[in-house]
């Protein structure tokens, strides 16, 4: 034995001792030792397998699957290999991969071994009823009839069936848009009941009670809860609130400024138990103009309500902080202010994106990105909610784990467009490359942080899953990055449709189809070798030149599903780095209990660049 081989074998065998204690940080990198040694044939598969192993124990399943692989590269014969690539594949529900490996494990097993023979024959049943299993509740939860929505579909009925059955999990969505569901009915069950007469040529409208309360207490819950089921609706709406000012004595056009100095010469003259229906009345009506105007695409002028709001809210919960809130109503509660914050901050992008002249630079990137982190500091500042009593899951959700979500998202948003404009303006696309990479990687933290806060069942938390990834791609990250991301993409996508199924925006649905083709596509790539875990691969709609060129044609290719497929970066010679595959008895990897299989969309070409 040469002193080359006397090294190599030294080390493997320090490195499954190493193992054997359960020491597989320090065994790992005794067979990295090993193999940069650069041995050959049999003596590199096994010290790849052995690593391979180290990294199964230490849940590193896409370095465990790379080594597995390079195993079986540095000798085919190798069964064990095939078996640690298998076996990690599994663990990360890396079908494809997994499949081609046990059977190329099981065409190797001799046949006096019936035991392992078992185990993969076992195994490529189970994986392939796995991967058919996920590919039926990935293609359910994709294919959801969105423009058909049937009272029972819709987001709150589908939560009321799943608690009435004791399926509706303690932290799900369902508990928020139950309880927005609920006072929104309860505002369309008053509205029923307004009587109108026409006396004299004048309209005569009188209310069962007030609807402003319950309907702006639902959107500020959850302003997904909104629609419009009888063709009256906005019409009595509009009578309704016209006599709810005009009864309660509110106002109907003054400003934040005229509004305050009357607010403190009606409650010297008439006392809180006046003043209170009144002021109530204005604000929650001016929080629903706001709102029916950012919902009928006018962004702008819902922004400047929503100023006047906040304006008169803060000013009020300073000016009346010591009186009891039974005399002053609910309107100056931090947790009703934080409401109107987080509808104010929903509007934003569209206040931006605005092109007419009433919008055009009325906020840059620095301003409403500071709105954002003045709304997060303010909830990370305040005092907990929990649920008792007096706060009920849904309520403690909808006004802290919501808002910080939209606060998240924003600035998330904010590092986004920083990263697209770079993009956009640096003609040298490894230059654009280097400088936009931070911007998309705080983008990427941001959106996964804003997907940690809502529930996992919301379809915002898949929303946010897409988003991390689509800066992921744009920041040209490995696919060590991207393909556990687009795993959560693709596996969440069963779980938000047990609620949102008939309202989920269809492109949202694309964005998780082009996830699951990315993944179906990319593990095809690592089965035949062709690439790595280090590659940076993805759609080329997110590199710098095409985005470039959609410009020039007038073009926003940011949420272009459908584009051509190419690189983000990467090189096109196979990746020789090093991964891990361990001798010696079999490491197995825990199953995953993802919901989701990608559909066959086709891969489509993503390729090296």
């Amino acid at each position: 034995m040469s002193q080359q081989n006397s090294i190599v074998d030294a080390l493997r065998l320090e490195g499954n001792a190493l193992h054997k204690e359960c020491h597989y940080a320090a065994a790992y990198k005794k067979y990295t030792e090993a193999i940069d040694h650069k041995p050959t044939g049999n003596t590199l598969a096994v010290l790849y397998s052995n690593r391979a192993a180290c990294s199964i124990q230490r849940k590193d399943y896409l370095d465990a699957v790379h080594d597995g692989q390079q195993a079986t590269k540095a000798d085919p014969t190798f069964a064990k290999g095939f078996i640690r690539t298998a076996t990690a594949a599994d663990a990360v529900d890396l079908w494809i991969i997994s499949l081609a490996a046990w059977k190329s494990a099981l065409a190797l097993v001799r046949n006096g071994d019936p035991a392992l023979r078992a185990q993969c024959e076992s195994r490529i049943k189970s994986v392939a009823a796995a991967q058919s299993k996920r590919e039926i509740e990935f293609k359910n939860g994709f294919f959801g009839g969105y423009a058909v929505q049937q009272p029972n579909d819709l987001p709150w009925a589908r939560s009321a069936m799943l608690l009435a059955s004791n399926r509706l999990p303690e932290d799900s969505s369902g508990h928020v848009i139950l309880e927005a569901a609920r006072n929104f009915e309860e505002g369309k069950q008053t509205l029923k009941q307004l009587q109108v007469t026409t006396l004299n040529g004048q309209t005569l409208a009188k209310p069962a009670g007030s609807v402003l309360i319950p309907f702006v207490n639902a959107i500020l819950m959850d302003e997904r809860v909104f629609h419009i089921d009888t063709p009256d609706f906005l019409i009595k709406l509009g009578q309704q609130i016209e006599a709810e000012i005009s009864n309660t004595r509110g106002w109907s056009s003054s400003g934040p400024k005229d509004l305050m100095k009357e607010v403190l010469e009606r409650l010297e003259a008439d006392g809180w138990d006046a003043l209170r229906p009144a002021l109530t009345t204005t604000v929650r009506a001016w929080i629903w103009r706001a709102f029916m105007d950012s919902k009928t695409n006018m962004p702008v002028r819902a922004d400047e309500y929503y100023k006047r709001i906040i304006e008169v809210l803060e000013w009020g919960a300073r000016e009346f902080g010591d009186t009891p809130q039974d005399q002053r109503g609910a309107v100056f509660l931090p947790t009703f202010i934080r409401g109107v914050r987080n509808l104010r901050l929903a509007n934003m992008i569209a206040v931006y994106r605005v092109e007419d002249s009433a919008g055009a630079g009325k906020y840059t990137l620095d301003n409403i990105v500071q709105l954002a982190r003045d709304m997060k500091q303010e909830i990370e500042s305040a005092a907990p909610l929990s649920a008792n009593a007096t706060y009920t899951p849904g309520f403690v959700a909808a006004f802290t784990k919501y808002p910080m979500a939209q606060a998240l998202s924003l600035i998330a948003w904010y590092h986004m467009q920083r990263g697209i404009d770079i993009t956009r303006t640096e003609t040298d696309d490894a230059v654009a490359a280097d400088t936009s990479q931070v911007e998309f990687v705080e983008s990427a933290k941001y959106y996964r942080g804003a997907a940690d806060q809502f529930p996992s069942d919301d379809e915002s938390h898949l929303l946010m899953l897409t988003m991390a990834l689509e800066a992921q791609w744009r920041g040209g990250a490995p696919l060590s990055i991207t393909l556990p991301l687009a795993f959560r993409v693709r596996d969440t996508l069963p779980k938000a449709s047990s609620i949102w199924k008939a309202t989920m925006h269809v492109q949202l649905k694309n964005t998780v189809q082009q996830a699951s083709a990315f993944l179906e596509f990319c593990q095809g790539k690592m089965v035949d070798g062709t690439w790595s875990k280090w590659d940076s691969l993805g759609p080329e709609i997110y590199t710098p030149a095409y985005t470039r060129q959609m410009e020039k044609v007038g073009y926003n290719a940011q949420r272009d599903v459908n584009g051509p497929k190419a690189k983000v970066g990467g090189d096109d010679d196979e990746d020789e780095g090093v991964d891990s595959d361990v001798e010696g008895p079999e490491e197995s990897g825990s199953e995953s209990e993802s919901e989701a299989e990608p559909a066959a969309a086709g891969g489509g070409g993503c390729v090296l660049g």
